[in-house]
């Protein structure tokens, strides 16, 4: 039975050969040493480890991520909580929405990979970061637009639009026709230069098609 709650900070956490992960708890909150590793309380489904604590100019502790400490007795658990390093690189899910994150360091470059589903409409971005943040690819379904679009970092996008049409490039997209309906109207164009003594190939020697479209 808990009949304690605390907080502090993690030094560390670690996976065992077993799969099990602890944490090892700074109960002062004061970075300035770490206790026996506890082991962690996790949403099933769900794990975490939190990053080691930030380590300042002259080599000192700065800043970590806060655990919350289950006591139950002379036993005890960790549960992970936020983390004040990255509030301000993540986005806004709004009333009602959710967040789920990994946090990224790359020297002096702080980010996130993230699922992101905002509470005003649920629209959905799944966005990875790299190139130390200075790209990233990106998933985003926006019920509102009706649209699901594909980003790579370098620019390149892929669209399905709310009529079910599929249009590739970014800003001045290409749209990609139904191949029934290219296929009838080059059969039209075929038979017209036939008609002129002019032979060309069939569409399917001379094109990529979409299947499944």
């Amino acid at each position: 039975m808990i009949d304690r709650l605390s907080l502090g900070v993690c030094m560390l956490s670690e996976r065992s050969a077993s799969g099990f992960v602890s944490y090892q708890v700074d109960p002062l909150g004061g970075l300035q040493g770490g206790g026996d590793g506890l082991p962690c309380v996790l949403p099933h489904g769900f794990r975490s480890r939190p990053r080691d604590p930030s380590v300042g100019p002259s080599g000192e502790l700065v800043e970590g991520a806060d655990l919350l400490v289950l006591h139950d007795g002379r036993e005890a658990h960790a549960w992970p909580a936020q983390d004040p390093r990255w509030a301000l690189v993540l986005p806004d899910e709004g009333e009602g929405g959710a967040l789920v994150y990994a946090a990224l360091e790359a020297g002096a470059w702080r980010g996130a990979s993230y699922l992101l589903i905002e509470g005003d409409d649920g629209a959905m971005t799944l966005r990875v970061p790299y190139a130390a943040g200075t790209l990233a690819h990106e998933i985003a379904i926006d019920p509102t637009a009706g649209t699901i679009t594909i980003s790579h970092g370098t620019g390149t996008t892929i669209t399905i639009t709310a009529a079910g049409l599929i249009e590739l490039g970014g800003a001045s997209a290409v749209p990609l026709a139904l191949a029934p309906a290219v296929e009838a109207w080059a059969a039209l164009v075929v038979a017209g230069l036939a008609g002129l003594g002019v032979t060309v190939p069939p569409l399917s020697a001379s094109a990529t098609k979409v299947l499944g479209l």
